[in-house]
């Protein structure tokens, strides 16, 4: 059959190629784009006016259902032509992945009815006999939402001329996802829409995996979920310190300035696009991926991103290497490595700061917005090194910049998903705030975060209700300094209910688990307070249990062993409230074993060691009512030297005592004399 003419790639309604792409190696291309692949398992054909934005979702999906570790996809679909080749004809290259594919993959639309792209590919397909079957998705329809749709409606409505004519006395497969379709355009990466998508598409799957039931595949790909979370992420990383490495590499060059600015703009390209990659594979849907891994693998490419060239930095290279130093902070901060992570914000703020002073913006360049929200993070980030490590002053000038710089984000035209930094900002200052003890302002700027939340907050985002949740148990934990107990408890229970919700929608997530795991703890403080022993013990044990099981996944993470810590504590405080100190001292040791391990991981943080104070004290306490005078004069030195370089915030998980070096230094001092009773020897 001869090659058709060709056309423009607008023309007959196909997605046109990329020409920077042809720039990447064939090798690369093809870890990155499924269009250098020899061999198709589909075709997918679809009209890029209507689909665009619904097509790699769909090509997404199927490439990682049933991933095992080693490969980028489990099945390769064709979307579009990365690059087109020099000298080659759109059309032909368009027909010859179809002659590479299995089968047919169409998305039944309106606008496919009338798309010449689409009409091409089914006349080429239909063209010879081929072994695959055709698979109609559904994505959009004329009219008539929320209505079961029949399939002579699609036929006749929703496909091109040589589908509805082939298809006039036979019925192919075909599944519906219209019902999502504005869902997807809202969230394509939302994992709760992906993981729906996925049961949706069943028959398809289906299809490429004969002689499987369903629920064989759902095992299977759960077994390739937790094979592949510990292998892929050291191989992830070695592709984003390669990328990061080209653009280092650029320091040397001897070339004119407009190559060198074009290299830069390849380099940075092709970093981007990698990092795609490593996240689509190392966050798989529904996947547990223990931060502390990839953390600690990226904290090696800190060097480089320092000395990643500026000579030739244009303001969307300059937006990429904020992002990174964005990254290197968040992960300085999980393995509490405070230091570093104030280093990487410190230049974040710095790039930020000189590109959004900017008079004028191009088009295409990142906006004012987007500069002020970097700015505002790095000022929030720099406020969180500051809280850990004791330095409450500095933290709370920044967090009070950051809120300044979040109203002014609130104001842009272009803020858009940004507006959410607002609402983050009053919760980092009301955190500072109630570290000081100043409850009321503290409360002032939680109730802020509530108002603005709902102002510009997005229900259907998980880690934004994760954040309402979050403020609802601090405001709990005010309201039990003034003593409103029951106003407490309600808080804690909205925090539960907000957060078993957003579990049940992505259970495997770690921040949701620990955000259940909490709750549960602070709803067990109160109901201790109230002398509810029993449901105080079951709050605290369901604590324990979901942490020992997080802990088993990502030891590295050291607020997981704090949280362990404090649940041991909890157990250990409602049974010294019963006078069942033999059982308490169980506790409390296990609670200082806890402790003393975390500070270890994060000798820097003032916090913790406050905690191991705390420990210490516990203990001491119930070894003297136990008469273990000796152990308890030990450990209440142990707890006065602790507290020396300890926090003196308040901390809301562990109140009491207030001032946790001199409650020791008191009962050091009360025990003496008994002490020297005891060896004075009897007459």
């Amino acid at each position: 059959m001869a090659a058709p003419n060709p056309l423009p790639a607008l023309a007959t309604d196909i997605a046109p190629p990329k020409r920077w792409k042809r720039f990447i190696p064939s090798w690369l291309r093809s870890l990155i784009w499924a269009d250098s692949s020899p061999r198709y398992d589909a075709f997918l054909s679809y009209s890029w006016r209507s689909d665009k934005a619904i097509a790699p979702v769909i090509q997404s999906i199927i490439h990682r259902f049933l991933r095992p570790w080693y490969k980028t996809r489990a099945k390769t679909i064709f979307r579009d032509l990365s690059c087109l080749p020099a000298g080659s004809n759109l059309n032909r290259e368009i027909c010859s992945r179809l002659d590479r594919a299995v089968h047919l993959i169409v998305l039944a639309s309106p606008q496919a009815a009338t798309s010449d792209g689409m009409e091409m590919e089914a006349k080429h397909w239909f063209s010879r006999e081929r072994t695959g079957e055709v698979l109609i998705i559904v994505t959009g329809r004329l009219s008539g939402e929320g209505r079961t749709v029949e399939w002579d409606e699609i036929r006749r409505y929703l496909l091109p001329p040589t589908l509805r004519t082939r298809f006039a006395d036979t019925e192919p497969l075909w599944v519906s996802i219209d019902h999502r379709r504005a869902d997807i355009l809202a969230s394509r990466s939302d994992e709760t829409i992906r993981g729906q998508l996925i049961e949706d598409l069943r028959q398809v799957f289906l299809c490429f995996y004969p002689g499987a039931t369903w629920e064989e595949l759902r095992g299977e790909e759960r077994k390739q979920r937790r094979r592949a979370m510990s292998l892929m992420a050291g191989a992830a990383v070695l592709f984003l310190v390669a990328a990061l490495a080209i653009l280092v590499g650029l320091r040397n060059t001897q070339k004119a300035r407009n190559e060198a600015v074009f290299n830069y703009k390849s380099a940075v390209d092709v970093a981007t696009a990698i990092g795609k990659v490593v996240k689509d594979q190392l966050q798989p849907d529904g996947a547990q991926q223990p931060r502390s891994v990839l953390a600690n693998s990226l904290l090696n490419a800190s060097e480089t991103v320092e000395n990643m060239p500026a000579d030739y930095e244009y303001p969307a290279a300059a937006m990429s290497r904020v992002q990174l130093l964005e990254l290197l902070w968040n992960n300085s901060y999980i393995l509490g490595k405070f230091e570093d992570a104030s280093k990487a914000a410190k230049a974040e703020f710095q790039i930020a700061s000189k590109y959004g002073a900017a008079k004028r913006f191009n088009q295409g360049d990142p906006s004012r917005a987007d500069w002020l929200r970097y700015m505002c993070r790095a000022k929030e980030n720099l406020g969180d090194d500051a809280r850990a490590t004791g330095d409450r002053k500095s933290a709370q000038a920044d967090f009070q910049q950051a809120v300044e710089l979040a109203t002014r984000l609130s104001a842009e035209p272009a803020a858009g998903a940004w507006k959410s930094e607002l609402p983050h900002a009053y919760e980092r200052l009301g955190d500072v705030l109630r570290d000081e003890r100043d409850f009321s302002g503290a409360l002032m700027n939680f109730r802020a975060f509530q108002a603005a939340f709902h102002a510009a907050g997005d229900p259907a985002d998980t880690a934004s209700q994760r954040n309402l949740a979050v403020v609802h148990g601090k405001i709990g934990d005010i309201l039990i300094q003034q003593q409103d107990l029951e106003g407490a408890e309600r808080e804690f229970q909205e925090n539960l209910a907000i957060s078993e919700k957003l579990m049940g929608a992505v259970p495997n997530s770690a921040d949701l688990q620990r955000g259940v795991a909490i709750a549960h703890e602070r709803l067990g403080f109160v109901k201790r307070k109230r002398s509810e022993f029993p449901e105080a013990a079951q709050d605290y044990h369901r604590e324990l249990a979901i942490v020992q099981q997080m802990l088993e996944g990502d030891n590295a993470d050291f607020q997981w062993g704090r949280d362990e810590a404090l649940a041991n504590e909890g157990l250990g405080d409602v049974a010294f409230d019963q006078d069942r100190f033999r059982e308490a001292y169980e506790y409390y040791q296990a609670y200082l074993k806890s402790i003393a391990r975390v500070l270890q991981k994060a000798p820097s943080n003032a916090r913790i060691r406050r905690e191991v104070a705390v420990a210490y004290q516990r203990v001491g306490e119930v070894a003297l009512r136990l008469e273990k005078r000796d152990e308890a004069r030990t450990e209440f030195q142990m707890c006065s030297e602790t507290a020396e370089h300890a926090s003196t915030a308040f901390e809301p998980r562990n109140p009491e005592p207030q001032n946790t070096g001199e409650y020791c230094r008191a009962k050091l001092a009360a025990i003496a004399p008994i002490a020297a009773v005891h060896r004075v020897p009897t007459p």
